[in-house]
């Protein structure tokens, strides 16, 4: 089986860009073969549309809380797709604002539960940081490709498996908690901050996981060069994507309202 991370950005350009990390399980071996990077959601797009089976951890959110879906008449997942495809960027950005522009504050950015448990933002905020963008390009993909999506569809092995992840709370809850990114500079304590939290990851994936873990030199060093740490955390994108494997996590019970907003999977799940 094929697992990958995606380190996701709602606006792939110059200097930020979608980049995924690509592994192999064999036997108990998981194996480093690919580190990719997109500068555009059609490449990115194709790349999914090409791919075999595989299970993607993509650090972004997947569905509304369910006050906006209400407000929005949203009865399912496939009905979320479906809305997501009359809008462009800018629209889907108004339509948002419009709604929260008619809410009292304190009630404009709501939130799903499982971004309440991991201190997450909300996902129809569409400003500092746009996540809502983040959700609507995703969405758009997910509209266009032949995959599942957990947990509003049934993981298929012989698909695309996307699952949502977040970097920020597998760090927190490692302990993990000194800075390792920065968007305009490369920092140097930041570099060793990086080079620590790889050999702290690589040997989670080898205790906790019991599985050996091969990395290529070359790509090995891209998580620790990266100054912006966005292949740090597509690696951390794909270690919790393991973790959801290994222990078969998709196969668990989920409440009602987690399959009604979506689940964020954090690495530490039993």
């Amino acid at each position: 089986m094929f697992i990958a991370g995606l380190d996701f950005t709602s606006n792939p350009g110059h200097t930020k860009k979608n980049k995924i990390i690509i592994a192999e399980i064999i036997n108990e071996n998981v194996i480093i073969k690919e580190f990719l990077v997109f500068s555009d959601f059609k490449a990115l797009t194709n790349f999914f549309s090409e791919s075999g089976p595989l299970f993607c951890g993509c650090d972004f959110p997947f569905n509304f809380p369910v006050d906006y879906q209400n407000e929005l008449s949203i009865s399912n997942f496939t009905n979320m797709k479906k809305f997501i495809k009359k809008f462009d960027k800018n629209e889907f950005k108004t339509l948002l604002r419009k709604i929260q522009n008619q809410r009292k504050t304190g009630n404009k950015y709501t939130y799903r539960l499982t971004d309440k448990e991991n201190s997450a933002g909300s996902p129809v905020n569409v400003i500092n940081p746009p996540i809502g963008l983040m959700l609507f390009e995703g969405l758009k993909m997910f509209a266009s490709i032949d995959c599942s999506v957990y947990p509003f569809e049934k993981v298929d092995t012989n698909k695309i498996n996307f699952f949502e992840v977040y970097p920020k709370s597998f760090l927190k809850n490692n302990n993990f908690l000194n800075q390792y990114k920065n968007e305009n500079k490369n920092i140097e304590y930041q570099f060793y901050n990086r080079k620590k939290y790889t050999i702290a990851i690589k040997k989670f994936i080898e205790e906790k996981l019991q599985l050996r873990i091969l990395i290529p030199n070359k790509i090995e060093q891209e998580l620790y060069i990266d100054f912006r740490g966005d292949v740090l955390d597509a690696f951390i994108c794909l270690t919790i994507t393991l973790n959801i494997y290994k222990k078969k996590l998709h196969k668990c019970p989920l409440k009602k309202i987690y399959k009604k907003e979506g689940f964020i999977f954090n690495g530490l799940e039993n």
